[in-house]
């Protein structure tokens, strides 16, 4: 998974969201991820006055996950009562599935949760036919609770069901409070990334960062290097502390993977520089085919 940034959602992101909600789960574009419940349900994921009600109501999130500044996956978090919260609307764009982006996003949703509203158990429901959907929720730490929640039939804003006798499985996740957990959100500014080179190989950012701006909290999965453009003081946020460190032009420098980290700007003159992501190389299996050896008329 290349690197990802997160951000609170605002009243000016609802149009996009409901489309990248949409193209994960409904639709012919969702088939081309794995979270499709096109031939379940047919019509709208959620509605546009939904989604704003969610973001309007006291102790409620709406969480994204963003690559390159464009949106890529989201979620929504609230505040039921002083030890539960509800994680819900969870959606990666289907062309973005399989990277790891929905299992870092949905980290960094339950820590923020935990440290912004103290909450101890994080719930959520499942259509109960989702096997896979099921078993990734439970793989990320939540158990059926054994109780159900009836589909909304004859609401046609949740969408058309396909299925006669769809219903929701309620799950529930212990979280775990004993380190302390990040936000990995701040006001600060956002740095300039500025994508030069992105081809099956490697990926090169040109990263520009004014004073006081930061690259927001992200996970390096692939190896890389980093070639200073200027000369700077970067202040490195990670999940054990922070700490800052110079950078000279021309001097690069690499870091063990995964690294988590925020890096900002804490000085008051503007520094770059250029980061070089290495690809994973997929290695396709060779078949190797049986051949026969005529040796007849030999000797």
């Amino acid at each position: 998974m290349d690197s990802l940034t997160y951000r609170l959602a605002t009243p000016e992101d609802v149009d996009a969201l409901v489309a990248l909600v949409t193209s994960a789960y409904r639709g012919d574009a969702s088939k081309q991820g794995w979270t499709t419940e096109a031939d379940l349900l047919h019509g709208p994921r959620i509605a546009a006055s939904e989604l704003s009600r969610d973001l309007e109501r006291e102790n409620s999130e709406v969480m994204l996950a963003l690559r390159d500044g464009d949106i890529t996956g989201c979620v929504h978090i609230e505040k039921k009562d002083a030890d539960t919260g509800y994680l819900g609307m969870f959606a990666v764009r289907p062309t973005g599935q399989g990277r790891g982006v929905g299992k870092a996003l949905m980290k960094t949703a339950e820590e923020y949760a935990a440290k912004q509203w103290g909450i101890r158990r994080m719930q959520m429901t499942v259509i109960d036919v989702r096997a896979e959907l099921l078993a990734f929720y439970e793989r990320r730490g939540y158990r059926r609770t054994g109780a159900t929640k009836p589909f909304p039939y004859g609401q046609p804003e949740f969408g058309d069901p396909q299925h006669p006798s769809l219903q929701f499985a309620i799950l529930e996740k212990e979280l775990d409070l004993a380190e302390p957990t990040r936000a990995n959100l701040s006001s600060r500014a956002q740095a300039e990334a500025q994508v030069q080179v992105d081809n099956e190989s490697m990926r090169v950012t040109k990263w520009t960062f004014a004073p006081g701006s930061e690259t927001g909290w992200h996970t390096h999965e692939w190896e890389y290097a980093v070639v200073p453009v200027t000369d700077g003081i970067l202040h490195v946020e990670t999940e054990r502390g922070s700490f800052d460190a110079s950078i000279s032009a021309g001097v690069s420098y690499t870091r063990d993977v995964p690294a988590r980290h925020n890096v900002s700007n804490p000085g008051d003159t503007e520094f770059s520089f250029v980061e070089v992501e290495i690809k994973p190389v997929e290695v396709k299996p060779v078949e190797i085919k049986p051949f026969e050896v005529n040796l007849s008329g030999l000797g």
